[in-house]
């Protein structure tokens, strides 16, 4: 299972906002409480720190690299 921002507009190239960071974190924390299947996060294509600091912060399994 994946939380991802995909479709998330304005598509931006480098960095996402520390507000999408927040909510993608609280939303995979709540998946990754309930879910009984590895839970992932997918931040775009291009902000892999954030990537990994929201799996880190809500406990999901892996990232989409």
């Amino acid at each position: 299972m994946i939380v991802e921002n995909f479709w998330d507009l304005p598509y931006l190239p480098e960095r996402i906002p520390a507000v999408t960071v927040a909510a993608m974190a609280a939303v995979a924390g709540a998946v990754v409480a309930q879910a009984s299947l590895p839970v992932g996060v997918n931040v775009l294509y291009n902000d892999y720190l954030s990537e990994i600091a929201i799996a880190r912060a809500s406990g999901a399994a892996f990232v989409r690299g």
